[in-house]
This record gives structure tokens, sequence and C-alpha cells, in this order.
């Protein structure tokens, strides 16, 4: 006999959670944190203690350095080995573009870059938490197919 520790996810469910997350990667990428408020949960907790508002103003701090300047937006996905192992880990990374040639700048100095786990409920984001140990999905599958 088969028993279940967690409750399986309707297929409405993951396609509620996957436009979630899309519209989340898509405020990301613009860096609109005013875009997010919507997709958060009403109990939404970040790092585990504190509300959307504590989400909201950190995000405003990490990006207000790349409102005056050109900039180019990189999205990578990959897992997470430290916070929730094993859930999806998004990856933000911000590059500022040089005045000069317009080629992004390809100093660590300059790059801003910023991970996620995100834990879904009922189509919206209940959890968001910063992982320091991840996997990234392109490099996993690279080494499978040379290995």
């Amino acid at each position: 006999m088969k028993t279940l520790l967690a409750a399986q996810q309707s297929e409405l469910q993951k396609k509620s959670n996957d436009y979630v997350k899309y519209q989340f990667i898509m405020a990301m990428m613009n860096m609109d944190e005013r875009m997010i408020k919507p997709l958060l949960s009403k109990n939404f907790k970040f790092n585990g203690n504190m509300n959307d508002w504590h989400l909201l103003h950190w995000l405003k701090s990490r990006f207000e350095k790349f409102y005056a300047i050109m900039h180019e937006t990189r999205h990578e996905e990959g897992i997470s080995l430290d916070v929730y192992p094993g859930a999806n880990m998004l990856e933000f990374c911000y590059i500022p573009m040089e005045l000069n040639n317009g080629l992004p700048n390809t100093s660590e100095s300059g790059k801003l870059r910023i991970r996620f786990v995100l834990l879904y409920e009922n189509g919206e984001i209940s959890e968001l938490r910063v992982p320091k140990m991840v996997l990234s999905i392109e490099k996993t599958k690279k080494c499978q197919n040379e290995n």
C-alpha cells in the first residue's frame, strides 16, 4: 500500500503556482518591487520572521544603486542545498553596463546577485528565503552530459 507523506498538487494549483512564479521573475527582472506585493500571501514570511514590507524595503535598498544606470539582468534557476533542501531556487544577477561601449561590466565588484527560494500556497507566495548553498541546474546538466 502506497502512503503519501505530503498532499500532491492538483493541475490547477500547479498552473496557478507557475503563473505566480513567472510573474515574480518578471518583476525581479524589471526591478519592480511594487509588482511583487500582490503576489504575496497575507501570512507571508520573509526569511522566517519578517513580513512583506520588510521584503519590499530590502529589495528597494538593493535596487537603488541600479536605478540611474543601464544594466543587464540575468536569471538562472537551481536547487537549494541549505534552505528547504531540494527546493527550486531563483537567482537574479544585475550587471551595470559600461558607458563607453555598451557592454556589460564583467567585474564582480559591480554585480548584484540575489537568490531566493519560494514556497507557494494557493497561487500565492507564502514564504521566501535567501539560500547560501545552491546548485545551478544548467551546470548540473552540463556535468551530466560530460560524464
